[in-house]
């Protein structure tokens, strides 16, 4: 799929190019960033708690502009659009739409970057070329007033802007809509420079983030058509994560809520009755009930949405019957727009992000909703005479002699090189760029879809003109296409008389079925990235597919996706809003755009590509009566439709195995059961079957229960299972064998065989206290295995099968700290957070440390946590000690390892000890090798950023400067901070900070304390702070201050690489190791459940152990002493049951408990009771019987571990 970069060239130089007769576009300059390691964007850590990304940017391209103020040069690269004022200088930056859960106050840190200074000059470059407004294509070019701001020009500085920074902008049906945006490239007017930060690391963090209402909101809104919305996030992974821990959403029908006036009632039956047989749960409502005002259709959504989300079922899309006569509009006069609109119809919480799709079948008397209803139905049930008119499109870009070179034939140019083309399976493709001859008729001779843009009017394409009577006359029949108008106001279903939308909708057995286009007029760059993504390549050039946002034409082609014609237009307006800056009154914006563009016509209609494939569904002949699931095979992501009478009974989506059963309200009645099927790009599955008990015997599983205190299969465990068995047929069944198999890796079937003597016709059995089966201590969280049953009475045979969720940890050391500001011979702690973010506890964590020096010594390297429940953390200390001859400015890695078994996570953190700092708390420049230039610094003590001290600027005059510099030696690659305030007349007067010469920041006005950071690398450097005045106007205390200078660490140790190939092999009880050792070893360190167990020069280990789960360890260590980081493996002795040992009979009752907890046992033991952090909160000893007072104990679920002969026991215990 097509990834949404982010890059627009919304407002570049033509956009005033073709308003100013003397402006054209020439020489084009490139300055080389970073071109030996194209990185591009890279993403990491995606969750509900915030992300990690790293911007690169390989190059700068540059094309210059003559204006009647001048030559510029408009600057882009790979994934920008441009910023600015209008009349600013117009910037790149990188724009990405992010889901941020509910309740969050994002933030965004700067991790790292690099920074250089370019001279424009040198590489032909001019200056930046001055932003400009969006243009409306009902204006004339000549009109438009070229904008330049003379000011921004005359400044002396660069523009301060923070590298990133995030928003909020609304909620978009389950999770908040905001954007990251980063700005790379600052600019300096008055000697034509730039400063590109480059290599941007940034952390985004959800503070505050309610993640369980955003996980609950996400699945109660869940519907498969928006995942081709989702998909243009940034973050769209924490979004996914949410539906894989929930694949039973995929089994719940589509809702669809429908507002119409009571007059086509009768009309829509046929339609209903079709969307109920695509499995599509209708909910129809009238306005002679509900209310007849915008404000009673608007509320009565929103209940409805509300209601939706509480139970789990919110309405995918609102199809509206009626038009604005006979059903109001959401609003009259929209608030950007001044037209009608359906938007607030769709969005309930009134900003501009819809939370449904909606649109609106426009017709005002019955024969024109027939009409429209009839279309619909001949397409999406493919009944139509002839379908290979679907492999042709008409692609037209309209006249207009300025727009059309500069975005119309760019938009089709766009269209036809990567989609609608032979490659694509088109046999016809009639592309119109200039010469129209002829250029309608194909709209009679057959076209799947037709795209125009250019201008319109309320009644037509303009030109090449194509008017409603033009419409009217079409001989299309059986031929419906749907299009797509790119223009102004051909939408307008506002409009006095019959717009050209409706017009194609409504004409009878003629023309479309469905029309996307906008109410108000359009604007020429917006509708260009409404089509072929936000990007920064316009002009005339055909933008390349891999700097584009994903537009319209892009999510017709995504595979699989349930791609409608609302879905179509909502990419177009995400679109919009990645090339839309928030902030500046630059473009018309994105609310304009949601208001503008509507879908005619049924929006849940899926168009085909071209015509489409047969779908190989397979499935009984017969659906028996009284059955809960049904099963079907068909291609992956198919749709099913289960239906009789009128009533939905199932509906699903077929999983990745391609046969599924789809959950069934038990039918209990014959007749006939419609079964449709659906999928993008494949022809509809639509056959009638009877439903009716089977002749002779006929057996199915009809589900199964494990014998299990949680319900559910977890690692290690051996549980029994309870099957029951229908007889669905019309006869009874007898002297039946029953098999299991199961072709998974992860669960061994111990007892598979059953037999049964009779099941009645009609009658269940149950199946008890036969079937065992094993799940390895290996097992994946969450991994679904399918288990057959087989059932045989000798001469027929009946197959079903049943899916079962294995379940497992996940160990994740969320975040590790350290004591800051240690000296020599200090003492420390090191905090790790461990989560377990499986579905299972894990028991017996081992989290182990291991120091790259022995600078840093711990006081014991492994740590128990005994048990952390699933979705629960844990807090490791682990005390350390630095030693006393540790140099300040020293750093150390220190790597951290969890493991519970098989189940284990790393991580690595550095320490620092002390800090190259001067706070200037000696009252002089004494620390460092302070100097000065032109007039010397002072020490004050007013203010200062800590402590009582702080450097501040001499008292100089107009246009002078003054000076404070040091060279040090870096040895290490790393962080250079300094806090500084400044009180000067605002953009005039100004603090520079430089680094080997090359200016890194400036600072003016009234700026409080504040923080600057750079990377520096290995090497002699100097930094210097300057004060500057200009030649006139002194305002505040017209000085600046610098505090707590602090430089990088000053000697760093890391860790060695790790051994490779650590494999462990299992005889017996013997284990066997063996690595690949590394060249700077001098020993290896082996250690065994966080216990060295050897010290071995060789690359091998043996040892032999009782029966157990066991992780190993081995470290490297060189000559003097630095270690590597660890490398484990987790091998099974003997056999392993990690929570059930059957050889110890004991009882725990009652559980729940509220006052005394027994626990009866055939042995002495030790016992532990531990809270869900794993703190043990009373434990002891004890033989035979126990009483266990929890009284004082928190409600919660805690666990009780027995301790038996190096056996251990634990059972989940719930306190009331």
């Amino acid at each position: 799929m097509k990834r949404l970069q982010n890059f627009t060239f919304r407002k570049m130089a033509m956009t005033c190019v073709m308003l100013l007769l003397s402006m054209s576009l020439f020489a084009q300059s490139h300055i080389d960033l970073n071109p030996s390691n194209a990185k591009g964007v890279q993403s990491s850590n995606m969750s509900m708690k915030g992300f990690n990304a790293t911007f690169s940017i390989n190059s700068i391209e540059a094309g210059n502009v003559n204006t009647e103020k001048g030559v510029f040069s408009i600057l882009s690269f790979n994934n920008s659009i441009p910023s600015g004022e209008a009349g600013s200088p117009q910037l790149p930056v990188i724009r990405e739409l992010l889901a941020v859960p509910f309740g969050s106050t994002p933030v965004v840190t700067i991790k790292n970057y690099t920074t250089k200074e370019y001279k424009l000059s040198e590489y032909g470059i001019e200056k930046v070329y001055p932003n400009q407004p969006s243009v409306r294509k009902d204006i004339n070019p000549e009109d438009v007033e070229f904008v330049y701001n003379a000011a921004s020009y005359n400044a002396r500085f660069y523009n301060e802007r923070p590298i990133a920074e995030v928003e909020v902008l609304g909620t978009m049906r389950g999770i908040q809509i905001g954007t990251l945006q980063v700005n790379p490239v600052s600019y300096n007017p008055s000697n034509n420079t730039i400063r590109v930060y480059n290599d941007i690391e940034v952390e985004v963090t959800f503070n505050d983030a309610d993640i369980q209402l955003t996980e609950n909101t996400l699945i109660n809104t869940f519907s498969p058509y928006f995942s081709i919305v989702y998909q243009q996030l940034f973050n769209n992974r924490a979004i996914q994560d949410v539906y894989d821990d929930h694949p039973d959403l995929w089994m719940s029908p589509v809702k669809m809520l429908v507002i119409a006036n009571r007059m086509f009632e009768e009309s829509m039956q046929p339609w209903i009755e079709w969307k109920t047989m695509k499995g599509i749960y209708l909910d129809v409502n009238y306005t002679d009930e509900i209310g007849t005002s915008s404000a009673d259709i608007k509320q009565f959504i929103k209940d409805k949405y509300d209601e939706g989300v509480a139970a789990g079922q919110a309405p995918t899309f609102v199809v509206i019957f009626g038009d604005k006569d006979q059903v109001a509009p959401s609003t009259n006069s929209a608030s950007e727009t001044h037209m009608v609109s359906d938007l607030y119809y769709g969005t309930v919480d009134d900003d501009y992000f819809p939370d449904m799709y909606y649109s609106r079948m426009s017709a005002e008397t019955t024969a024109q909703m027939d009409a429209i209803i009839n279309k619909i139905l001949v397409y999406e049930q493919y009944t139509m005479p002839d379908p290979s008119y679907l492999n042709n499109v008409l692609l037209i870009a309209g006249a207009d002699s300025y727009w059309n070179p500069l975005v119309a034939q760019p938009t089709i140019n766009y269209a036809t090189t990567y989609y609608f083309n032979e490659e694509h399976g088109f046999d016809n493709v009639y592309a119109y760029l200039n010469n129209y001859t002829g250029c309608y008729e194909h709209l009679n001779t057959g076209v799947g879809f037709a795209n125009y843009t250019a201008h319109g009017g309320d009644t037509s394409w303009a030109d090449p003109s194509f008017t409603v009577n033009d419409v009217h006359n079409l001989t299309n029949t059986g031929k419906y296409f749907w299009a797509m108008g790119n223009c102004c106001v051909a939408g307008n279903w506002g409009y006095s008389s019959e717009c050209f939308a409706e017009a194609m909708i409504r004409a009878e057995e003629k023309a479309a079925f469905g029309y996307i286009g906008s109410v108000p007029n359009s604007y020429w760059y917006e509708d260009y990235y409404f089509g072929v993504g936000a990007t920064s390549q316009v002009n005339g050039q055909m933008p390349l597919y891999e700097n584009t946002t994903m537009g319209t034409y892009d999510a017709m082609w995504i595979d699989g996706m349930y791609n409608t014609l609302s879905s179509t237009a909502f990419v177009g307006n995400l679109a919009v809003c990645y090339a839309t800056e928030s902030g500046y009154e630059i473009s018309v914006g994105p609310l304009y755009y949601w208001e503008a563009y509507h879908v005619f016509g049924d929006g849940s209609v899926m168009p085909y590509r071209t015509q489409p494939v047969v779908n190989d569904v397979s499935h009984l002949p017969t659906l028996p009566i009284g059955v809960s699931t049904y099963s079907i095979t068909a291609a992956p992501g198919s749709y099913v439709g289960i239906s009789k009478d009128g009533i939905l009974y199932g509906a699903g989506m077929i999983d990745e195995t391609g046969t599924t059963e789809i959950p069934l309200t038990p039918i209990t009645s014959g007749g006939d059961v419609n079964i449709v099927v659906t999928h993008p790009q494949y022809e509809p599955y639509i056959v009638t079957v009877p439903a009716a008990a089977l002749d002779g015997p006929y057996i199915v599983c009809k589900g199964v229960d494990l014998k299990d205190e949680n319900q559910q299969a977890d690692y290690g465990e051996t549980l029994s299972f309870d099957m029951v068995l229908e007889n669905v047929g019309t006869e009874t069944a007898n002297n039946m064998t029953v098999t299991l198999l199961t072709e998974s890796e992860y669960v061994e079937l111990l007892n598979s065989t059953a037999s049964v003597a009779t099941i009645e016709n009609g009658s269940t059995y149950t199946i008890e206290g036969v079937f065992d089966l094993s799940v390895n201590v290996n097992v994946p969280d969450k991994e679904s295995v399918v288990i057959y049953v087989n059932v045989t009475d000798g001469t027929d045979v009946w197959e079903s099968r049943f899916t079962l969720t294995l379940h497992a940890p996940k160990l994740n050391i969320n975040a590790i700290s350290a004591t800051a500001n240690l000296a020599a011979g200090s003492e420390g702690v090191m905090t790790i957070e461990l989560a377990n973010n499986g579905t299972s506890p894990a028991y017996n964590i081992v989290a182990d440390v291991f120091s790259a020096a022995q600078n840093i010594e711990f006081e014991t390297i492994s740590y128990t946590v005994e048990v952390l429940a699933a979705g629960e953390t844990a807090v490791v200390e682990a005390p350390f000690r630095v030693s006393d001859d540790t140099g300040i400015g020293s750093m150390f890695e220190v790597a951290v390892s969890a493991n519970a078994g098989h189940y284990g996570a790393e991580a690595s953190y550095q320490i620092m000890v002390g800090a190259i700092a001067d706070d200037f708390e000696t009252g002089d420049f004494s620390k460092f090798d302070w100097t000065f230039e032109n007039y010397d610094w002072t020490i004050d003590n007013e203010n200062y950023h800590s402590g009582t001290y702080s450097a501040r600027s001499a008292q100089i005059s107009n246009s002078q400067t003054t000076s404070m510099k040091v060279s040090v030696e870096v040895l290490a690659e790393g962080e250079f901070s300094y806090y500084y305030k400044v009180s000067s007349e605002e953009n005039y007067d100004v603090l520079l900070f430089y680094i080997d010469g090359n200016l890194m920041d400036e600072f003016s006005g009234s700026i409080d304390w504040s923080m600057a950071t750079y990377t520096v690398t290995p090497g002699i450097h100097e930094f210097k702070w300057t004060y500057s005045k200009d030649g006139s106007v002194s305002s505040g205390e017209d000085c600046a201050w610098v505090d707590d200078v602090k430089l990088p660490a000053s000697f760093v140790v890391l860790s060695l690489d790790p051994v490779t190939n650590l494999t462990a092999d299992v005889e017996g009880n013997t284990v066997d190791l063996t690595w690949t050792g590394i060249a700077e070893a001098a020993h290896y360190l082996v250690y065994r459940n966080g216990e060295q167990v050897s010290e071995q020069s060789s690359t091998t280990f043996s040892e032999a152990l009782a029966d157990g789960i066991y992780t190993y360890t081995v470290v490297a260590v060189n000559n003097e002493g630095v270690m590597s980081r660890p490398a484990s493996v987790t091998v099974n002795v003997g056999t392993v049951d990690v929570i059930e040992i059957e050889e110890i009979q004991f009882s725990v009752y009652p559980n729940p408990v509220n006052g005394i907890l027994n626990i009866n046992a055939d042995a002495c033991y030790e016992y532990s009771m531990m809270n869900s952090l794993g703190q043990v909160v009373m434990k002891g000893v004890a033989s035979g019987s126990e009483q266990l007072n929890v009284s004082a104990l928190e409600q919660g679920v805690y666990f009780l571990r027995l301790v038996v002969d190096k056996n251990v026991i634990v059972k989940k215990i719930l306190v009331k």
